[in-house]
């Protein structure tokens, strides 16, 4: 089963380095499908991931404007929504390496590493803007 959402497409939405890891990326999109598949059902949720070529369900996964109590608004689509699910699952993943001799951190002459603290509240932003998109999404 393909994800909605591709690599190409997720470094359109959110703003990462230009060479980033792919299969990093692509993990962490993975992963955030899980909690697609959790706020959307698993019914739901595999009809989407199946169709998602269909024309019915692109307004869905792309964004789209709706009407609601006589005021226009305007949802994001699940493929923004799981950029920010992704987005949160990459950050912790970005900077750590997988070696024969453990876990180790990424390190470079001309920069520092960010302290965790700062990635925990841009992750916490994220997650407070995935719950909103989340929001406004399924009242269309």
């Amino acid at each position: 089963m393909d994800n909605i959402l591709t690599h190409i497409e997720f470094a359109d939405i959110k703003q990462i380095s230009k060479k980033y890891d792919e299969d990093k990326l692509t993990q962490a999109i993975t992963e955030a499908h899980g909690d697609l598949q959790e706020i959307l059902g698993d019914a739901f949720f595999y009809d989407v991931v199946k169709n998602q070529e269909e024309v019915a369900y692109l307004p869905l996964l792309n964004g789209d404007e709706f009407i609601k109590d006589e005021f226009a608004l305007y949802h994001n689509g699940l493929k923004n929504l799981v950029a920010d699910y992704a987005y949160i699952r990459y950050l912790y993943q970005v900077n750590i390496n997988h070696t024969p001799f453990g876990l180790v951190g990424k390190n470079s002459n001309d920069s520092t590493p960010v302290d965790r603290n700062v990635i925990k509240d841009i992750i916490k932003q994220t997650n407070i803007d995935a719950s909103r998109k989340w929001s406004i999404i399924k009242i269309t």
